[in-house]
């Protein structure tokens, strides 16, 4: 239930604070930041709500999941053959997936920050096309290529990281790894500033844009590709790569 009512509101709270902010003329970045942070604030809320029912904190029912359908799953002849698996003993085979899917646990504050950015960039997107099909005048969004992250972006993660250890040492987060997924989530955000990069490149070149879309997909789906795009990120960030590029 506690899972359904994440997934639920990681759509619910960005429509909310988008469509009263389109109304009220507000910045689409102050949208799109007001939008993650209610959306963090509501995730936490349940977290809590679901160590208080319970007395286990979210991150332990999930992980008695997963237990589960480990036990289920390595007994599946079906499943232990597509996954290659098949010279292992039943118990090496549980504690494997339990390993694999453990990790997704206890990213599971990152993967809900993240996943809550992409649903409220592309919302915006949506809704305020519909708002100005009626009438309405949006801001719009500036366009990747040009996007920079503030100054104060750094201060800001600094002042994550320290609140992570605060955090991470209270009972409805037990298992969560906050420090690990603080590192997961700055490393996400500098990327972006990378992949607006890409996109500025791209278009320089008169590169489709279609084939920009293709590897800042790939880029943030694989692990090489978000580190190739967290390093060029950082450089844009630290000296500004493309103003300099602007200027020439």
């Amino acid at each position: 239930m506690y899972f359904l009512m994440i997934f639920a509101f990681i759509f619910i709270v960005p429509i909310i604070v988008i469509v009263w902010n389109l109304k009220k003329n507000v910045s689409p970045y102050q949208t799109l930041f007001e939008s993650i942070v209610l959306t963090s604030m509501v995730v936490i809320a349940i977290l809590f709500s679901a160590f208080i029912d319970s007395g286990v904190s979210l991150g332990d029912q999930l992980m008695g999941i997963i237990k589960e359908a480990a036990g289920f799953l390595a007994g599946t002849e079906e499943f232990v053959k597509a996954a290659g698996i098949g010279n292992m003993t039943y118990d090496e085979r549980v504690s494997l997936i339990v390993s694999a899917y453990g990790m997704m646990n206890s990213m599971l504050p990152s993967t809900v920050l993240i996943s809550g950015t992409l649903v409220s960039y592309f919302l915006y997107m949506i809704i305020s096309k519909m708002y100005k099909s009626v009438g309405g005048k949006p801001a719009e969004l500036v366009p990747l290529k040009f996007f920079r992250w503030p100054p104060n972006t750094m201060t800001g993660f600094l002042a994550m990281f320290l609140l992570s250890f605060v955090i991470g040492l209270l009972p409805a987060f037990e298992g969560m790894q906050i420090y690990m997924n603080i590192s997961v989530i700055f490393e996400f955000v500098i990327a972006v500033q990378g992949l607006g990069f890409v996109f500025l490149i791209f278009d320089m070149k008169k590169i489709p844009k279609a084939f920009a879309v293709v590897v800042g997909i790939i880029g943030m789906a694989t692990s090489f590709g978000r580190m190739i795009l967290f390093a060029v990120g950082a450089f844009d960030y630290m000296i500004n790569m493309r103003g300099r590029m602007a200027r020439r």
